[in-house]
């Protein structure tokens, strides 16, 4: 439940805020002839006191109808001067907090505590102002302070459960719905409770809950989308897709649901099916736009690649060019290996658009990839020289040249992207690489050492280090550490994954390092004749001669650095 609907709920036994939810948008016809924001003048008459609270309250409703902070803020003053009351600062606090300015709206609120210290109202608001600021601690504190006061209350116990739940503390929240007394369970708290329990992975329980709650209200709509969800995540897909369908028919505008049903058709393998409900709704760009990514997630191609055309051609579509050929490109060289077409799709993005270095730099990979290296570092010049401040074009001529073994040339091009991003830790973690690439082993690992005392956390680095302890056969235990934590911090990365496969296998831990290099094999980037060849090592010393030919075979056909040694390897089988 968002900030809006929370304000609705707690708010409804104000007569101002009911008076104004249910206006909306009509305006009385005396906004016709005041000005948004005016400033107002206060007039010195000699009113009575009672007179000046009509004058606040008259205020404040036509300031708040009007859209005027200023005036919002001159009636609390003088109305907390002289009848200061809770529903005052609740009403004045709400606005702003619907208005999007919660700073102003938290004011009040402290305001009124202070003369009110037992109004929950204020608390409840108090907490939203927090969230809506992005402090989500400061938010469970006001409430805590609150149940300080108040230990005993049920009802305070279960708005932070509530909240526990908006604030992701999810077990906490758990722990108070299932101790909250019967009479307290209606069907929003059951909603509340369920999501509770599903985030903690306890999906039976949840879905009693849900059931429970559309049971008592059936027309509990987003009780149901909970429900479809959990069937979904659970893999019920046929239920998953019945509720979905018959939250359209009675919403057919939901394009959360119609989202979620997408993608249970894709998880079915339905994607034909799926195209069908997104041309349903396809007068909304941006909900065409989000469909497409659940068919690249799925890799459903075709269906993505005849969406984006259809995009494509929107006049909505003019902001976002680059981005869908960029898409349109990837998808005819990444899946296709259509390489021109590839090309002249991106030759379309205009330079002038911010997302014109992406398309250039898979321009950059396509060249690669044909071993048109020209080509590729011309691109990259061209890119450098319109935009130098784009830290990526340096990063990758730096790889290309890596890759090609032209160190020192490397080593150039470091020295000027140092100059235009000092100590950036990317181009540092690649001039250790040139570095070693010469020979200087010590001199790298020194810097990479360097590296990892100020990123403890760049996996990159910490797989570097490991890998080449590992080489050395010294500090294999740290090596192994080292190792664990990149793998931790950028999982199922096969060059890491081999690494850590690696380590074992100098531990002597065979078994341990059969089950890693698997792993780093049956992964996406795993075509490296060093993985394979490690595959071919670990399988022979485990007795697996068959896996260790395939192995080796495989390492070959990549093109390693020494084919010899693996050929002799596969001769003394």
């Amino acid at each position: 439940m968002n900030v809006i609907q929370f304000v609705h709920n707690v708010l409804r036994q104000w007569p101002l805020v009911q008076l104004l939810l249910s206006i909306g948008l009509i305006l009385f016809p005396l906004q016709a002839c005041v000005a948004k924001n005016s400033q107002h003048n206060t007039i010195h008459w000699n009113l009575t006191p009672e007179a000046q609270v009509t004058y606040g309250i008259l205020l404040l409703e036509q300031s708040i109808r009007i859209g005027d902070k200023s005036g919002v803020l001159e009636a609390m003053s003088i109305l907390v001067k002289h009848s200061p009351a809770p529903q005052f600062f609740t009403d004045s606090a709400a606005w702003f907090l619907l208005e999007k300015d919660p700073i102003t709206a938290r004011n009040i609120l402290e305001q009124g505590i202070q003369l009110f210290p037992d109004e929950f109202g204020f608390y409840l608001l108090l907490a939203d102002c927090w969230l809506e600021e992005g402090y989500p601690v400061k938010a469970l504190e006001s409430l805590q302070a609150y149940q300080l006061r108040h230990p005993k209350s049920d009802l305070v116990r279960q708005e932070l459960a509530i909240l526990y739940l908006k604030t992701e503390n999810y077990k906490e929240a758990v722990d108070i719905f299932s101790s909250l007394p019967k009479n307290y369970y209606n069907a929003f708290i059951r909603y509340c409770y369920a999501q509770s329990l599903a985030a903690l992975g306890r999906s039976s329980e949840a879905m009693s809950q849900l059931k429970l709650a559309v049971q008592e209200n059936p027309e509990f709509l987003e009780a149901w989308f909970e429900t479809g969800k959990l069937l979904e995540k659970t893999g019920n897909y046929s239920e998953a897709i019945k509720v979905y369908l018959d939250l359209l028919d009675k919403d057919s505008g939901n394009q959360s649901v119609r989202l979620h049903l997408i993608s249970t058709m894709l998880s079915l393998k339905k994607p034909d099916q799926a195209l069908k409900y997104i041309t349903e709704s396809s007068e909304n760009y941006s909900f065409c736009l989000t469909a497409v990514t659940l068919f690249l997630e799925n890799k459903f191609y075709t269906q993505a690649e005849l969406l984006l055309k259809q995009i494509k051609e929107r006049p909505e579509a003019a902001g976002d060019i680059n981005v869908i050929l960029y898409i349109l490109g990837a998808i005819e060289y990444e899946c296709y290996k259509n390489y021109d077409k590839a090309l002249t799709l991106l030759e379309e993005a205009s330079s002038k658009d911010k997302y014109y270095i992406n398309t250039l730099l898979l321009r950059v990979q396509i060249f690669y990839s044909l071993n048109k290296i020209n080509q590729a570092m011309q691109l990259l010049h061209q890119g450098q020289e319109a935009a130098p401040l784009e830290q990526e074009l340096w990063t990758t001529e730096v790889q290309l040249l890596l890759n090609k073994k032209e160190y020192n040339k490397a080593l150039i091009v470091i020295s000027k992207g140092l100059e235009l991003f000092p100590e950036e830790k990317t181009l540092l973690f690649l001039k250790g690489v040139a570095i070693n690439g010469l020979g200087k082993k010590s001199e790298s690992l020194e810097l990479m050492e360097q590296l990892i005392s100020r990123y403890p956390d760049y996996p990159e680095v910490l797989n570097f280090v490991g890998y080449c302890l590992i080489e050395d056969k010294r500090d294999i235990d740290r090596a192994l550490s080292l190792i664990k934590r990149a793998d931790s911090l950028i999982p199922n990365r096969a060059y890491i994954v081999d690494s850590l496969a690696w380590a074992f296998f100098a531990k002597g831990e065979i078994k341990k390092a059969w089950v890693e290099i698997n792993r780093a094999v049956s992964l996406e980037d795993s075509n490296d004749p060093t993985i394979w060849e490690h595959y071919g090592d670990i399988a022979q010393a485990i007795g697996k001669k068959k896996d260790a030919k395939i192995g080796w075979e495989k390492a070959i056909k990549l093109q390693p650095q020494d084919v010899e040694a693996i050929q002799k390897k596969l001769q003394g089988l």
